[in-house]
């Protein structure tokens, strides 16, 4: 099956993208077990072998699935159709079902719950296809490719052919793109000049280098790291790989920046997804496949606007109590400032709270400048499910006054967040397929869960520390908030800036100005972490209730983990399972 566009970025968010698998099934437990272990392995390996480089990053030993080569590099781009999508997902739900579920494993059933839930989200935006994002600024393919190039691992040399492979097909990839970028034109739903614009200062940022190019730079550590090649081999292999960077890469940039200079003009929504035929339809998708929430989008934006009162009010009650935090709060620096030593120590630290993880082993690099602007402040990159004992998380800091107050996104990417959790569920017995699926509410209401929980640590006054804590939850409940209201209920930047001004008070036009239009960019984006962490406090809260004094959190940290990413209807339903052993 070709790649849909909203698939594009498999390499950091694994999407269901899986054709029909026959699967036979026999009536007793043993062969039904076994029947579905196979059928799951079908669909992991479908999902792994659409692009070369998903392929390369998920697994180091493909033979061991029976995986020898793939032809395709970057993958192929679909429009897809709302009867061979319907089509597709309702056979997938048909075979499923084929299977007697009271036969099943517990594991197991708890796949078919999830495989199941998501087959019938899926089937919701059969007809939505006009809505998937090609390229866009704020995190687009364009910016997340090079980045995720740059750690395509040499495992031996014929990587390195494919690796060059893949980079020669950068030109090929994003014209099949821009195409898509032209139906959509066709079918009312291309981004504002204003998006536009964005998008061309990222590719023109990225291009501004060249013979120090992101691909040229990396590719060259590599090489010079790589044993057993002679300096003839190496510096054959460097100089082939520049030549195209500089011949078909930065090119195909360029054709990006033309093409879509030709094509401004043609977006007739300069507002949210509320604006579109159906956009709500498709933001109660997104809502749903971003978040995994037991909640609705109207219900859960009462609940975020309820808790930005509470804690607007619990801010004001630490300011009340410590007048002096104003005049700390522009000049203060968490103790450990070096990412590495951030790693180490939160480590040792959460070890208390959190069940131990073994033999594993991480880096941390910085953003290269060319993409600084246009990629998060940190990012993790996800290591292959069958050799996970090395990983790398990426820092976007520009200087070591940065540096002072990284403290909290290092636990959100590092430990006790997304790399912990990640290792943790790769080490677990959960079926590789469940590895590769996508529940962003959890990991990133984990990961954002971890970074409140690092305040603890970071080496300032306790109360100092939750004021700051409390801060950062005003503002992802407010971007969330934010998010809802462009997307689903389509406010203008005036109705925005009114709302923002009740909490924030007036500023200024350019953060305005830039709070809008980064919405507008990427929809829902904020959604995984507001939301995520709403659902994940709010189950805690639950069995703190019903658990009482016997309340555990490192307990409750291990029941979560050892869940595994899902929505969090399941997770509450697995939730209540294990409160009934707890009694």
């Amino acid at each position: 099956m070709k790649k849909q566009i909203r698939a594009l970025l498999l390499l950091l968010v694994f999407a269901l993208i899986i054709p029909l698998m026959g699967c036979s099934v026999a009536g007793d437990s043993a062969k039904t077990q076994v029947g579905f272990d196979e059928f799951l392995t079908e669909l992991f390996i479908e999902n792994i072998t659409d692009d070369a480089v998903t392929l390369h990053s998920t697994l180091v030993n493909p033979q061991a699935y029976g995986i020898e080569s793939i032809d395709s590099l970057l993958g192929e781009i679909s429009m897809g159709s709302e009867p061979e999508t319907a089509k597709y997902y309702q056979g997938l739900k048909d075979t499923l079902h084929s299977f007697d579920y009271d036969l099943l494993t517990t594991s197991q059933k708890l796949s078919y719950d999830i495989l199941d839930e998501l087959i019938t989200r899926e089937l919701k935006a059969k007809d939505l296809y006009m809505f998937d994002q090609g390229f866009h600024p704020s995190g687009g393919i364009q910016s997340y490719l090079p980045a995720i190039l740059g750690e395509y691992e040499f495992r031996e040399e014929k990587d390195i052919d494919k690796y060059l492979e893949i980079v020669g097909d950068i030109d090929r990839y994003y014209a099949d793109i821009i195409k898509f970028e032209k139906e959509k034109i066709k079918l009312g739903t291309f981004m504002s000049d204003k998006l536009v614009d964005m998008l061309i200062k990222e590719c023109e940022d990225y291009i501004s280098k060249k013979d120090d190019n992101v691909l040229i730079s990396t590719f060259d550590s590599r090489i010079e790291k790589f044993p057993g090649l002679s300096d003839a081999k190496k510096q054959e292999y460097i100089n082939r790989n520049k030549d195209i960077v500089l011949n078909e890469v930065i090119p195909a940039y360029q054709n990006v920046i033309d093409e879509f200079t030709a094509m401004k003009g043609s977006g007739k929504n300069n507002g949210g997804l509320a604006n579109y035929v159906d956009g709500k339809r498709y933001y109660e998708y997104l809502f749903e496949r971003k978040t995994g929430s037991r909640s609705s989008v109207s219900k859960m934006a009462k609940s975020l606007e309820a808790g930005i009162i509470t804690e607007i009010m619990a801010l004001q009650k630490i300011i009340s109590e410590n007048p002096d935090y104003l005049d700390l709060y522009d000049d203060y620096e968490f103790v450990i400032q070096d990412p590495m030593d951030i790693m180490e120590y939160l480590e040792e630290v959460t070890a208390i709270d959190f069940p131990p993880l073994k033999n594993i082993n991480y880096d941390v690099k910085y953003v290269d400048e060319s993409l600084r602007d246009s990629l998060a402040p940190a990012f993790y990159l996800t290591p292959p499910v069958d050799d996970f004992s090395s990983s790398v998380i990426y820092v976007n800091v520009r200087d070591d006054e940065e540096l002072k107050t990284i403290f909290p996104t290092v636990a959100h990417e590092g430990y006790p967040g997304h790399l912990y959790q990640i290792s943790y569920f790769y080490g677990s017995d959960a079926h590789e397929f469940r590895k590769v699926l996508s529940f962003n509410g959890y990991t990133e209401g984990w990961a954002t869960y971890a970074e409140s929980y690092s305040y603890d640590f970071v080496g300032l006054e306790v109360e100092f520390g939750d004021l700051l804590d409390i801060e950062r939850r005003i503002s992802i409940y407010l971007m969330c908030r934010v998010d809802i209201g462009i997307h689903y209920e389509g406010w203008t930047k005036d109705q925005m800036r009114e709302y923002v001004a009740t909490y924030l008070g007036d500023l200024d036009d350019e953060t305005i100005d830039n709070l809008y239009y980064t919405t507008i960019a990427d929809p829902g984006n904020p959604l995984s972490y507001g939301v995520g962490y709403i659902e994940i406090n709010s189950l805690m809260q639950a069995a703190k209730k019903k658990l009482s004094n016997d309340f555990d959190l490192k307990e409750f940290h291990t029941f979560l983990l050892d869940v595994g990413p899902a929505s969090f209807n399941i997770v509450e339903k697995e939730m209540n399972k294990w409160l009934k052993t707890k009694k």
